[in-house]
């Protein structure tokens, strides 16, 4: 498991998506970081995927020009 070392900036949200955010957490038995945590870490490692072939894709552009 990699340290979390770093800090995300501050932001601001409305009460309702706190709300639903906190309900979620305790559905699911964890703080509220925890979860907000683990739903950026799906989003963006989901993403990834589709991010390095966005990449690859674009090196074999260029090789191919």
């Amino acid at each position: 498991m990699e340290k979390c070392i770093r800090h995300l900036p501050q932001i601001r949200v409305p009460e309702s998506l706190e709300t639903a955010l906190m309900r979620l957490a305790a559905g699911h038995e964890r703080t509220l970081s925890e979860y907000i945590k683990l739903v950026l870490a799906h989003h963006v490692f989901g993403h990834a995927v589709t991010i390095d072939a966005q990449a690859t894709e674009h090196n074999q552009d260029r090789v191919t020009q």
